[in-house]
């Protein structure tokens, strides 16, 4: 299965809230999940650094399987917001191979090793207004590799269906709350970043 990504990420800083969004529609209540990631790579990290995309086999959540994430492309939309095509495929012990023939060129399955983990904490809610629904996830992520690791949190918003005049919408409050967009929108690659990896 193949679709489209598009959200905006947002740094929280300790203790911060996520502002009141009621304003804008009808919000569901609160979900709190608990989601297991394991990322996969080359050994130098070609697939992130190189391909700017992600492979994963996640459990915990309501997509559980492998995730595997490549650029969504070089429209106007895509510059200004996170855009990606995502593969998904059940979950299994081994990479499916339907995942594995779409891995970026040069990048093979046999060279794939575990990477860095993440651990998220996650309260969603959706967010349903007059011209689209969004998904609002406050997190809570532990990312490390090896024996180092990094904790933050941030709010990802996602464009569930409708036009992404939604996700305009509840940016528009979350500045005015003072909320900044994330540094780094990709988590994986916040942990890369941050443990000095890249």
């Amino acid at each position: 299965m193949e679709q489209l990504e598009i959200e905006d990420c947002w740094d929280l800083p300790d203790d911060t809230a996520v502002p009141d969004l009621s304003a804008l529609g009808e919000l569901s209540a609160e979900q709190t999940l608990t989601l297991e990631a394991q990322y996969f790579d080359t050994a130098d990290l070609a697939l992130l650094l190189q391909h700017h995309a992600t492979l994963r086999r996640r459990t915990g959540g309501l997509d559980d399987g492998w995730h595997l994430k490549l650029p969504g492309g070089d429209s106007e939309e895509a510059k200004q917001r996170t855009q990606r095509r995502e593969l998904h495929a059940d979950l299994a012990d081994e990479l499916p191979a339907a995942l594995a023939e779409a891995l970026p060129s040069g990048v093979r399955a046999e060279d794939l090793e575990p990477s860095v983990r993440l651990s998220t904490v996650r309260r969603q809610r959706i967010l349903a207004t007059g011209v689209g629904t969004a998904e609002l996830c406050t997190d809570t992520v532990t990312g490390s590799l090896g024996d180092r690791s990094v904790t933050w949190h941030e709010l990802e918003v996602e464009l569930v269906d409708g036009e992404v005049a939604v996700l305009e919408q509840v940016g528009v409050l979350l500045r005015e709350a003072g909320l900044q967009p994330a540094p780094i929108s990709s988590k994986v690659r916040r942990v890369v970043i941050e443990l000095g990896l890249s």
